[in-house]
């Protein structure tokens, strides 16, 4: 019994050493709560005790991996829930879904282009404090008198 715990431990390390460099988005999901039954039966609103967000996150490279979420799960009368998001400074995507609870968990909501949401890879701030050191070594031999003269060199950072 304790080999599943093992290898689920070991899916979760490596799920989150790819997250080792992350950033956080703040996502707001809506919905239009449920109405009916799969049969078409009217669904009554008091019996709709909660609503839950899955998460489904593709890195720009990479399977997808489940979402890391700070709340996902909302009251029966809720239509929106904000959540943050812990995504991969590398980007890519991440696809909200909700599942309404009447008793029983409903199948996931459908994936759409409005329920999904890009995120680009986090750029790196450019260096700092750049200099530029030159030396010069000039070796002249001769006989007579010779003048050299040499201008700074000119450097910039933008």
């Amino acid at each position: 019994m304790k080999r599943p715990f093992l290898i689920l431990g070991l899916l979760l390390v490596s799920l989150l050493g790819s997250f080792a460099h992350a950033a956080t988005g703040s996502s707001s999901v809506t919905w239009t709560r449920a109405t009916t039954y799969v049969d078409g039966s009217a669904l009554p609103s008091s019996a709709i005790t909660g609503h839950k967000i899955v998460c489904t996150f593709t890195p720009t490279t990479g399977a997808a991996v489940p979402c890391t979420l700070s709340a996902t799960s909302a009251s029966g009368t809720a239509t929106s829930l904000t959540t943050t998001l812990t995504y991969p400074a590398s980007g890519g995507q991440a696809c909200f879904q909700t599942v309404t609870t009447a008793g029983i968990d409903s199948d996931p909501s459908p994936v759409t282009a409005g329920s999904c949401k890009t995120f680009a890879p986090l750029q790196p701030s450019p260096p700092s404090n750049v200099t530029v050191t030159v030396t010069l070594a000039l070796t002249i031999t001769s006989d007579s008198p010779i003048s050299v003269a040499m201008a700074p060199p000119v450097v910039s950072t933008k």
